[in-house]
């Protein structure tokens, strides 16, 4: 091959001595090495469609040693189209001398999973060629195409001989030893060749050298001299590495002065508060005095990673265009920088930044952020998106869809929501309970949450709340939402001072999720202007659940302030898909509270609650319906409501729909649906009262429903007054509607306060009634 190509060459020269003369050959030939400088400066320039162009017209005119550019080129822009004539070119290359491109087809055949025609080239280079790149494959096919020990230690023994004078070897040996997951983790010898490739100059071995000293020999000291030293040599990446080490340290540090868990354990207050707030101050001190000034010097020294640091933190932690900002810039500064990028990371912060700053308007733009991101990581931006919508609490349907297609990867976060959802519905209990349960003593803490959610619901019992509680705090001491699910635990315990006392703490820190949950403590106690207090704190904070309440609260005449700017905001919501908003305003409407009565407008926000999930909404109809009933003209329109209703299973739709048949005298097709409704106490009670029988209230004195109970009292009154009081007792003991009038009368004919106060010491010895 070699000797016909010298043939046609001397055939070429004499052709072109013939035609120009010999003074034109010396011109050739020297504007041929002149292409071939132009060709390697364009390569290197990073113009690699030039370099492309101009190598491939040596390779054309028979110029064998230009395949090996051609190869290097496709290879290093990684835009090999027709992989047959690239192995052909590679081959070509490296049988005329070009050991580099066995490498080259080694690192091909990794890619394509084809790990025995690797090792085959792998074998052929000459390893003291090898670049960065090449160790690393090398290795990777010593770990996983190697099946015998033996041979794997002799190609280790091979490239550890290299390393003592190449520092590509070195720093691949370094990783691959310092790698946890491998057979051959060895942190000494990871730290023997981290060294030697950091003396060669190599930076990225002095970052991973110092990380090591500190993190698995315990040699801060020496760790940060590394990282310093490379600072003042203008190395911003070591700056940044040094803001990463504090952050762990201080995370360290939380952790253990919060041992054992402060919110689980104190008896009063000031242990609460001295604790938590010095808690805070050395978060804080490690932040002002060490995490941030480093990470705001390397983003001076050119590494612009670390600015997006502090932007997320600013965003977690709603500091963004505040005098406390990390990043020291505004929402619109920050947006702009974020925007600057083209990879997707930055692009996630932002999006994250969108959702957190609802004043910016820009939360369609974080949908399309995550939806983008769906050709990168389908499964991440699914459950990025879930996220999304489940916290706007719009759109409510798409969650849902995207739920599903997590549940059906096996996505773990999803499968536990699929679990806490499936005990909810009573649906799976025996296998949701289980995979829950595991996940929270893996310390979980969205499984934790679920847990503690259905345990306040009574929904799961006979596990140990506090304990999981315990270590969900351990492992994020200063964690407001799990401080909270504590005072919520405290409060159902009855241990008022310590909820109310975390409710405080964190209300006084500007925890909107605290101030909300305070104004409905005082809401309870019928405390007005505390209630309004803090629910206007939480709407400053855009709390959406205080906005909403607070809301209502103007509509019903409670507060007074500028009922269009209310509207305006809830008709917003309502068509986000918050249901709540949404029957707001349909009762003020119906209701005519802060507007004009209209019934077209309530039917109109009412089918909007439908349409996102509400079907109380067909009740709320029939019920406005009922209302202008005149001359029978929305008889079919009720019922139309009503049967939606049935078939969408509303709580006591049956019951209801069984009262206005009895209105219209439709007595027996009130009683057939209340004989299909026999689980539900309400319905006992109406055909009781329609049919006079006791034969639907011969559970009454047994049942633990409010309405059986005072429906029982009321029909044993005339026989045992004082065993009617004891059930009107129960009955009013949780709220029951109209308990009151009947038990007032009762006491008042027994006439007897001794046996009034044991009658009432026994009801309370019963089981809480329900309604």
């Amino acid at each position: 091959m070699i000797a016909k190509h010298r043939k046609r060459m001397v055939l070429m020269l004499k052709s072109i001595l013939n035609i120009f003369g010999s003074t034109l050959i010396f011109i050739f030939l020297f504007a041929g090495c002149a292409n071939k400088d132009v060709a390697r400066k364009a390569y290197n320039n990073g113009d690699f469609e030039k370099a492309y162009v101009i190598w491939k017209r040596w390779a054309d005119s028979g110029h064998l040693d230009a395949n090996i550019h051609l190869v290097n080129i496709l290879y290093k822009t990684d835009n090999i189209k027709d992989y047959d004539k690239f192995i052909e070119l590679a081959k070509q290359a490296y049988y005329q001398g070009k050991k580099r491109a066995a490498f080259l087809l080694e690192d091909l055949y990794i890619k394509q999973g084809d790990l025995q025609k690797a090792f085959y080239w792998m074998q052929k280079g000459d390893f003291n060629l090898s670049s960065q790149k090449d160790f690393d494959n090398h290795l990777y096919l010593v770990r996983y195409f190697l099946n015998s020990f033996a041979d794997q230690k002799e190609f280790l023994y091979t490239f550890e001989d290299i390393a003592r004078h190449n520092h590509f070897a070195a720093y691949s040996l370094a990783r691959f030893y310092d790698d946890s997951s491998n057979p051959f983790y060895d942190p000494k010898r990871a730290l023997y060749f981290y060294k030697k490739a950091y003396a060669s100059g190599n930076i990225k071995a002095g970052l991973k050298l110092a990380r090591l000293y500190i993190f698995q020999f315990n040699k801060e000291k020496k760790g940060l001299e590394i990282l310093t030293n490379l600072v003042s040599l203008g190395n911003g990446e070591a700056a940044y590495e040094i803001g990463n080490i504090l952050y762990q340290k201080m995370q360290k540090k939380l952790k253990t002065y919060n041992n054992p868990c402060i919110t689980a354990s104190f008896q009063k207050p000031d242990q609460f508060y001295l604790k938590k707030v010095t808690l805070l101050k050395l978060q804080d001190f490690y932040f002002q005095k060490g995490i941030v000034p480093w990470y705001q010097k390397a983003y001076r020294l050119g590494y612009n990673k670390a600015m997006l640091r502090l932007i997320k933190f600013d965003v977690e932690q709603k500091r963004l265009g505040t005098p406390k900002s990390y990043s020291q810039m505004s929402l619109q500064e920050a947006e702009k920088f974020l925007l600057s990028f083209s990879d997707q990371k930055p692009k996630l912060i932002l999006a994250r930044l969108y959702t957190t700053y609802p004043e910016l308007d820009k939360t369609q733009k974080a949908e399309s952020i995550y939806l983008d991101y769906m050709d990168q990581n389908l499964t991440e931006a699914e459950w990025r998106l879930y996220q999304f919508y489940s916290k706007i609490g719009a759109k409510n349907y798409r969650a849902k869809a995207y739920l599903k297609d997590l549940i059906k990867r096996e996505f773990k976060p999803a499968l536990v929501i699929e679990a806490y959802q499936n005990l909810l519905e009573g649906k799976k209990i025996e296998s949701s309970r289980r995979l829950l349960i595991e996940e929270a003593q893996k310390g979980d803490l969205n499984a934790i949450s679920y847990l503690y959610t259905l345990y306040s619901k009574g929904l799961i019992e006979n596990i140990d709340m506090i304990g999981l509680l315990k270590k969900a705090c351990q492992s994020d001491p200063l964690s407001s939402s799990l401080d909270l699910k504590f005072a919520d635990f405290f409060l159902r315990q009855n241990r008022l001072l310590q909820g109310a006392t975390i409710l405080h703490f964190y209300a006084q820190q500007n925890n909107d999720k605290a101030q909300y949950k305070l104004s409905q403590i005082y809401k309870e106690l019928c405390k007005i202007d505390l209630q309004r207090y803090w629910l206007s704190k939480a709407k400053a904070q855009n709390n959406r659940a205080a906005q909403i309440e607070y809301a209502s609260l103007v509509f019903d005449g409670f507060i007074d302030e500028d009922i269009k700017e209310i509207k305006q905001m809830l008709d917003r919501y309502a068509h986000e898909g918050d249901i709540a908003a949404a029957n707001i305003l349909g009762d003020a409407y119906a209701e005519g509270k802060g507007v004009d009565f209209d019934p077209k407008a309530a039917v109109y926000y009412y089918t909007l609650a439908i349409n996102d999930g509400d079907s109380g909404g067909y009740i709320k109809i029939a019920n406005l319906y009922e209302k202008i009933n005149i001359n029978n003209k929305y008889d079919n329109n009720i019922k139309n409501m009503y049967f939606e209703a049935i078939l969408s299973n509303v709580k006591d739709a049956k019951v209801q729909y069984a009262n206005f048949l009895i209105k219209k005298g439709e007595i027996k097709k009130a009683k057939e649906l209340l004989l299909n409704d026999l689980n539900n106490p309400k319905a006992k009670v109406l055909l009781y009262k329609i049919t006079g029988k006791n034969y639907y209230l011969h559970q009454g004195s047994l049942t633990n429903n409010g309405r059986l109970l005072l429906q029982y009292a009321s029909s044993v009154a005339k026989k045992s007054r004082k065993k009617a009081l004891l059930y009107a007792f129960r009955a009013h003991l949780c709220n029951t509607p109209s308990s009151g009038k009947l038990t007032y009368d009762l006491m008042r004919l027994i006439n007897d306060s001794k046996t009034i106060k044991q009658i009432y010491e026994k009801a309370k010895g019963y089981p809480k009634c329900k309604n």
